[in-house]
């Protein structure tokens, strides 16, 4: 490839995944929204509002980071039909034993992908947790200044963002 191919390819790139990068960025804010809104007409009394917190972040976040492959969704099918079909052009039937191991690969990821929910469901929890105490903190930081007690409530955050991220190995592999 010639150095002006070369940088012509970066370009598109760089032009693709800025707009990516937007429309990702307008999504989030209109998830953020939705979720504020809704947490604003409920119930007081019933409303937890870490749970509230944590689908702020760790929710958005997995939602706008799946949308950043949604291409590969489209995009996927057409690569593997050319590679397919020019790949049996060279080889003929021998093709068959590369598309055994992607079906193979494929059916892989559908039994990791099943184990995923109940561990997502325990980050989420020690993430929600994390996100009370510290926004517990922050409502009374006066009280926790005049009790001087600000490094046992800075090591506890620290304590529960560790096991935050001890929780998130199951999730995040």
């Amino acid at each position: 490839m010639k150095h002006a191919d070369k940088k012509s390819v970066q370009a598109t790139t760089s032009l693709y995944m800025h707009g990516l990068n937007r429309a990702i960025t307008v999504i989030r804010s209109l998830l953020i929204t939705a979720l504020y809104e809704k947490t604003q007409r409920l119930d007081t009394v019933t409303v937890n509002n870490s749970a509230a917190l944590t689908l702020m972040s760790t929710d958005t976040e997995t939602i706008c980071n799946s949308l950043m492959r949604l291409d590969a969704l489209f995009a996927s099918p057409i690569e593997v039909s050319l590679a397919i079909f020019f790949l049996a052009r060279q080889v003929s039937w021998a093709c068959l034993a590369s598309v055994g191991c992607a079906l193979a690969a494929v059916s892989l990821s559908y039994v990791v992908a099943a184990r995923s929910p109940p561990r997502q469901r325990i980050w989420n929890q020690a993430v929600q947790e994390r996100i009370a105490t510290t926004a517990s903190v922050i409502g009374s930081i006066r009280s926790i200044k005049m009790l001087g007690i600000s490094s046992f409530i800075e090591r506890r955050i620290c304590d529960l963002r560790n096991f935050e991220l001890e929780r998130a190995r199951g999730a995040r592999m």
